[in-house]
């Protein structure tokens, strides 16, 4: 297993669901299934000044909420908004395993296997730098393009480990290194806190001169899908 190696790092923030925790709830708890041991690091990002109070006292309440409630997790509260390019500034000062697995907050992983250990392989080797764990059942047709190649590790048979090579990043879950991660961060992402990380990389790398290893797992075992996203957007309180 990869639980010493790898970093569980959930970005969460204000959703309509709050004070409710059933969304992060639903994350760690499907995640803890693959990775029992791994730490979790738990980022809540902070409000704009302009939230009235009852939206702060919900919000409040939900970050209150997540102290202590998951095993070998940490929580921390950020008092302004910082965005996922100022939570990511955070973890490359706190992380101390080699890959970090990002899982938004409104995410789950599902229980299909996934093979975590080549998973990690191909990263540390420096094969890849990031694979991702699809959230559909095959690539759609409108985002081939983005595909460079389909990938075959092993014998030949249904034990080989398989993705495909791709230039599109996306935040949705997936498995890093963490000294990619850094490098990402010094070359286009400091002095950027307070925004999305998706926009700035994936327009990075749809221009990208080269080849920065950016991989889709793609399992010969069960369909491709190997998560599924709820969209806290949409979620209100006791629904």
């Amino acid at each position: 297993m990869i639980d010493d190696k790898i970093t569980v790092l959930i970005p969460t923030s204000l959703t309509p669901s709050c004070p409710a925790t059933f969304l992060i709830d639903q994350a760690v708890r499907t995640v803890r299934h693959h990775l029992p041991e791994a730490k979790i690091s738990i980022c809540c990002d902070g409000l704009r000044d302009d939230v009235d109070r009852g939206t702060m006292t919900k919000y409040s309440g939900y970050c209150a909420e997540l102290m202590g409630k998951y095993d070998n997790a940490k929580v921390t509260v950020f008092m302004e908004p910082v965005n996922q390019v100022g939570m990511l500034e955070y973890w490359l000062k706190t992380v101390d395993t080699p890959l970090v697995l990002y899982l938004e907050h409104d995410f789950e992983v599902i229980a299909d296997p996934i093979e975590w250990d080549s998973i990690a392989e191909k990263i540390l080797d420096h094969t890849y730098n990031y694979i991702k764990l699809s959230g559909m059942h095959r690539i759609p047709p409108e985002h081939e393009h983005l595909m460079t190649a389909r990938k075959r590790y092993g014998p030949g048979d249904h034990t080989d480990f398989c993705v495909i090579e791709t230039i599109q990043y996306s935040t949705w879950p997936h498995v890093a290194s963490v000294e990619w991660y850094r490098r990402m961060y010094d070359k286009y992402l400091i002095g950027r806190k307070g925004q999305m990380i998706e926009p700035i990389l994936y327009q990075v790398f749809m221009h990208w001169v080269g080849y920065e290893r950016l991989a889709i797992y793609n399992p010969t075992q069960h369909a491709m899908m190997r998560v599924q996203h709820h969209d806290g957007a949409r979620w209100k309180p006791n629904v």
